[in-house]
Order: C-alpha cells, then sequence, then structure tokens
C-alpha cells in the first residue's frame, strides 16, 4: 500500500510538472482528461502555486472562499479584495467580455467543460481566439471530457491537447436486447432491479431535463412507498442542474447514510460535472433534448435525441471511480447507431442575435469563425433581427442604440424583438439604464413579465 501511495504521489508531481511547463510553451493548450480526474479543481491549485467547485478547491488550498478562491453564478457571488482563483459559469465570463474585452484582470482563462460545445462556450472560444492576439502574455486553458471535441478545439486554435489523468478503472457495459418503449420508466425499473438485486453501492441516472427529473422523482418514492418494510431505505436525491447549488452538495457528494442507497437523478447537462463517491452504478437514458433550428420557419424546436458515442463514453466513466470498477445499464440496444458526436449547438440552432451583437461591438466582423459555423442563413438571420432593432445601420455596423443593447445582453436572449421604432428601443433603454436594470439583474425571470407589458405599444414578441 505504502508504494502504490508514493507511486501516486511521483504520477501526481510529474502530472503537475508536465503541466505547468506546457502552459508556459503554449499560449493556448487544450486539456483531456475524464470526469473526476481534477481538472476543475486541481488544474487551478498548479497553476496558483507556480461556487460550486470554489469550496473544495479553497479547503485543498488552505483558505476559506472570498480569500484566495472565490466563485460568481447566478443569484450568488463569494469574491474578495486578495482573490487569486475566481470561479464562475460560462454565462458570467461573456459577461467580463462585455465589461472588459481585454480581461485585463486575468492572467489565465480556463474554459472548464468546454465539450458541451454551447453557443455560448464557442463564443468564448471566438472572442479568445481574437484576445490573445491583443494580449500575448495571456495563457487560456480549454478542457474538454471528450477527446473528439478536444481534437476539434485544437485545431480550431492551433494548439496541442494536453492528456490528463488517464483512466485507471473497468466498467462494464450492460445492454437490452429490444429497444425500450418508454426510456423514464424503464430508467427506473432497472433502478429498482438493482435496488432489489445488486450488491451495496450507489446509483447515478442520467435523464434528459430537469422535467425528467421531477417525474421520476416523484414516480420513484410512489413506487418505493409500495415497497416500504420489505427492501433497504432508497435515498433519493435529485439534481435540476450545474452547478449544484451549495445547500445540495452534501446530499449529491457526501456519504450515504448507514442503512441506505442513494439514488441521484441528473439532466443530462450534469453528465460531466457529477464525479460522485461511491456510485457503482450508472443507468444511462441514452437521451437528451436539443434545440434544432427550423431555417423555414425560423424557430428553435425542442426535440429528444439519441447521445453521441463520445457522450456515451462519458457517462459510462461515472460508474465505479471509488472501486476501481461499475457497471452501466443503457436503455438502448447495443445494436443502434449513433453519431460518432454530436453537433454543436453553434451548428443546429439559431445562432442567437445577442451573440452576434456582442461580436460586431468587439470587432469580430467574421461571425462565421466559430468551431463549427452556423449555417450562413442563420447569420443573414440574426443581422437582419439586429438592423430591425436598429442595433446594425444598413452597413452592418454597430450603431449607439447597438452599443446600449449590448450592455444589457444577458436581457436580449429572453427577447426577439421586431419591427418597433428606435425611439421605442431607447424607451426601453432608458428603462434599462435606471435603477430598474438593477432589479431586472437580480431577478431576470421576471423580465419576460415587465417586456410583456410593453408588448403592447411596442409589439415586442418573445421566444424560449
Amino acid at each position: 500500500m505504502r508504494r502504490r501511495l508514493q507511486g501516486m504521489k511521483r504520477r501526481a508531481r510529474l502530472w503537475k510538472e508536465n503541466f505547468v511547463e506546457a502552459v508556459k510553451d503554449n499560449p493556448v493548450l487544450v486539456v483531456y482528461g475524464e470526469a473526476g480526474c481534477g481538472k476543475t479543481t486541481q488544474l487551478t491549485q498548479y497553476l496558483a502555486e507556480s461556487g460550486d467547485f470554489g469550496e473544495r478547491v479553497a479547503k485543498e488550498f488552505g483558505s476559506t472562499l472570498g480569500e484566495k478562491v472565490g466563485y460568481t453564478v447566478k443569484f450568488d457571488e463569494c469574491t474578495g479584495p486578495d482573490i487569486i482563483i475566481q470561479y464562475m459559469t460560462h454565462s458570467f465570463l461573456l459577461r467580463e467580455f462585455v465589461r472588459d474585452e481585454n480581461l485585463s484582470q486575468y492572467s489565465v482563462i480556463i474554459v472548464d467543460d468546454a465539450h458541451w460545445r454551447t453557443i455560448v462556450s464557442d463564443t468564448i472560444c471566438c472572442l479568445l481566439k481574437s484576445l490573445i492576439l491583443r494580449r500575448p502574455g495571456l495563457k487560456c486553458i480549454i478542457t474538454s471530457q471528450i477527446r473528439e471535441e478536444a481534437d476539434v478545439l485544437a485545431d480550431y486554435f492551433l494548439a496541442n491537447v494536453f492528456l490528463y489523468e488517464p483512466k485507471t478503472f473497468y466498467v462494464v457495459d450492460e445492454y437490452p436486447i429490444e429497444p425500450v418503449s418508454d426510456y423514464l420508466d424503464s430508467s427506473l425499473i432497472q433502478v429498482l432491479q438493482i435496488h432489489l438485486t445488486k450488491p451495496e453501492g450507489d446509483i447515478l441516472v442520467i435523464l434528459t431535463d430537469q422535467e425528467d427529473v421531477i417525474r421520476a422523482y416523484h414516480s420513484l418514492h410512489e413506487r418505493m412507498s409500495g415497497l416500504r418494510n420489505i427492501v433497504p431505505e432508497l435515498l433519493i436525491v435529485p439534481v435540476y442542474d450545474v452547478p449544484v447549488p451549495s445547500e445540495m452538495q452534501a446530499k449529491v457528494y457526501g456519504r450515504t447514510p448507514t442503512g441506505f442507497r442513494k439514488v441521484v437523478l441528473a439532466p443530462c447537462t450534469a453528465e460531466a460535472s457529477l464525479s460522485i463517491h461511491n456510485v457503482l452504478y450508472v443507468v444511462d437514458s441514452g437521451a437528451e433534448k436539443q434545440f434544432i433550428y427550423d431555417e423555414r420557419e425560423g424557430t428553435n424546436s425542442l426535440v429528444i435525441a439519441r447521445i453521441s458515442g463520445a457522450s456515451e463514453n462519458v457517462r459510462k466513466n461515472l460508474a465505479g471511480r471509488s472501486r476501481y470498477g461499475g457497471i452501466c445499464y443503457r436503455m438502448y440496444p447495443c445494436t443502434e447507431v449513433m453519431l460518432f458526436r454530436s453537433y454543436s449547438e453553434c451548428g443546429r440552432m439559431n445562432l442567437q442575435f445577442f451573440i452576434v451583437l456582442i461580436m460586431q461591438v468587439m470587432g469580430i466582423k467574421d461571425v462565421h469563425d466559430f468551431p463549427d459555423s452556423p449555417s450562413p442563413q442563420v447569420i443573414k438571420s440574426a443581422m437582419k433581427q439586429l438592423t430591425d432593432v436598429h442595433a446594425l445601420d444598413e452597413e452592418g455596423n454597430v450603431t449607439k442604440i447597438g452599443k446600449k443593447w449590448q450592455n444589457f445582453y444577458w436581457i436580449l436572449h429572453h427577447l426577439k424583438l421586431s419591427s418597433h421604432s428606435s425611439q421605442m428601443t431607447e424607451i426601453i433603454i432608458s428603462l434599462f439604464d435606471k435603477k430598474i436594470s438593477i432589479f431586472l439583474y437580480l431577478y431576470v425571470d421576471y423580465v419576460e413579465i415587465l417586456l410583456q407589458h410593453l408588448n403592447n405599444i411596442s409589439k415586442i414578441s418573445f421566444f424560449c
């Protein structure tokens, strides 16, 4: 055991030295590593020595939150004057770009979990690609749990891929012989079968979204109530989104109470962030919900789709991390053909016009320059929307109104503005410029209610 621990320490020290050297030698470094290997918590410490995860890093770094390690998430912030490491969501990093396009107060930018390839994360990559030309000393690190996406992003930045902590455990796949008719019901049946027949070990169920998690939570409670006093207790823990709220982290990541088996119900957006101790079994619904853009209708439609082969591996690797082995139960047959990798949001969704506006204001005229380029029709539609609301003039230049809209980009993605006068636009902006903007910032979910009242005068329509 002592030799094993010494070997692990030597490997960790070698990984640290190699990583720090790679960052020094490359303006952009793409880091590939599987769930739970320490990309989010360890890499930041390595760099600092030469939220959600902020608390873990602060403890490992020997400080309390707000001293050297802070975080910024929706409705919550913990920071201080001596911060060394600041965690924030992708949306807040985009907001930092809006405030200061050079990100002057940061020397290293880490875009974590970039393999999700959302519109926001791809936009950040696009902005960083321009920024590193203006700031030669800036270091950018892009992390991915999917090797295929790491290669795509490395090609985009003309960067190297750094392999971090390869997996050291084995997971068995189990597939049904025939396709299941209801992935949610089949997943819950599988949970009960595991609970009744398998040795101790917690369960992670990966569903499509929050709606599925709520349905599964209530259904599983009902089914377990009929088995009360017959089978051991099942601790059902729902996860609705990531990062996991601080008040829920102990239930999700903490040890399971004696006499219980824990089952964590999570949406697919959390699959890359839930490396949970003692999870031996993963139930993979095999489904995810995606927005698909219909160019003819000009709208995004939410559809249930099969996951990609790359995402399949991510889900599998969440099983058995603490025991060097686990089982992943699939809710689809192994003969089912799936895409090697999913299309990025930029490749399958309407490129939201507030993203195009931010790029235009920052002087990035080539809005095609994404890791996966949006279609010309999508870009043309976004530019037309910006012209309609007088954010761009007829020649495509940003107007004064456009620069003001940019400051409220966090509200723009709730709106689709059409055919209203520049005078009405100025009225809306003047509302945002006053103290009401503080209210909207804190209570963004009520923005649509306010704007629906304005709909009577300005003909503002909405979309999700």
